[in-house]
């Protein structure tokens, strides 16, 4: 089954309960969705209505491996939108350990106080590296860098699951670094992430992480020659379980 944001829910939720702020993780992980302009605009309208700002973890925008989606910011009012993101995942570059918030003036001023009660400054080599970094070439370069080597991964892991359709299920991502793998042979996954780390030496992260037992998120983000190998450790490792549960 897919997977998306439950734009009606939200919406019922904002004209009920009139929050201060509205916490969205798009495009989602794990399950590589993405809300659409016209969700984003309904979405929107309606916090602007009832006075929610919304706060969008944007951390995986410009991973998009279709139509690309526009940022919170393009379509509500400064006033009413906040865009979170950094250098750690579409980018590569988590060791800089450098991100952003993006807001109105007077929100930006006052975040700007509380950042000197917690990390006063960056080190000088990341702010550098991130500075280089967040030009427009580059910027692009790395995104593009990173949707092509989820592409080709993809492309393997269609291969590996036209003879592995038994062992798990995939919920294809639109976005993001990771696929969903539903295990239809076992409900407790996070035993079976267990088993793959202990025994296989495979990390993934059990579904019930994120209140969704019966899945597995598997990442996507190594070379193409490492990821399938590491995909076939990984088939081998549930085939192995499955056959060990099912006695």
């Amino acid at each position: 089954p897919g997977w998306s944001f439950p734009i009606d829910d939200a919406i019922s939720l904002m004209r009920q309960h009139k929050p201060k702020a509205m916490f969205v993780n798009d495009p989602n992980n794990p399950t590589g969705t993405y809300m659409t302009r016209r969700e984003l605009e309904e979405l929107s309208y309606e916090a602007e209505k009832t006075g929610t700002t919304l706060v969008f973890d944007e951390v995986y925008w410009g991973s998009e491996l279709q139509e690309p989606r526009p940022s919170i910011l393009e379509i509500a009012s400064s006033d009413q939108a906040v865009s979170v993101s950094g250098l750690s995942k579409v980018y590569g570059l988590p060791g800089l350990r450098v991100g952003w918030v993006v807001g109105s003036e007077k929100l930006i001023s006052r975040l700007w106080s509380l950042k000197d009660y917690t990390t006063i400054a960056p080190s000088i080599l990341s702010d550098y590296i991130a500075s280089v970094m967040l030009e427009r070439d580059n910027f692009r370069r790395l995104r593009e860098r990173a949707k092509s080597i989820v592409r080709g991964n993809l492309e393997i892991l269609k291969w590996a699951h036209s003879g592995a359709g038994d062992l798990f299920e995939v919920v294809w991502p639109r976005a993001g670094a990771y696929f969903l793998a539903k295990i239809p042979w076992s409900g407790d996954t996070l035993m079976v992430a267990y088993e793959l780390f202990m025994e296989y030496d495979v990390l993934v992260n059990p579904g019930e992480c994120f209140e969704i037992p019966g899945y597995l998120r598997v990442g996507l983000g190594q070379q193409p020659t490492q990821f399938r190998d590491s995909l076939q450790t990984l088939v081998d490792g549930l085939a192995r379980i499955r056959e060990k549960t099912s006695w």
